[in-house]
């Protein structure tokens, strides 16, 4: 998702990149307990569902957050700049190739 790319260098990605990460097994350790016990669906199961239900919201938000986040970020932007030869870290010269 490219709103995840632009969050990526905000100080709250990591919270939220381990926090649903942890949800994510938790729903899959659910999953799997139900299907090996053949039990009703848990609590993480309902849970999950709930959430995938409102999942437009979820997308709307996070592409709030992004936004939100690009327009307020004052950092200065590194300039663009050419490629970048591998083995001598400086800019590729297309007239020795």
């Amino acid at each position: 998702m490219p709103w995840l790319i632009l969050l990526r260098d905000s100080s709250a990605y990591p919270v939220l990149r381990s926090a649903v990460a942890a949800l994510a097994g938790v729903a899959a350790a659910g999953w799997i307990a139900e299907r090996l016990a053949g039990l009703e669906p848990t609590l993480p199961t309902r849970i999950a569902e709930a959430v995938a239900a409102q999942a437009p919201w979820c997308v709307v938000g996070l592409a709030a957050a992004a936004t939100l986040h690009v327009a307020l970020d004052r950092r200065p932007r590194a300039a663009a700049r050419g490629p970048v030869d591998p083995w001598t870290r400086g800019p590729v010269d297309p007239w020795t190739r």
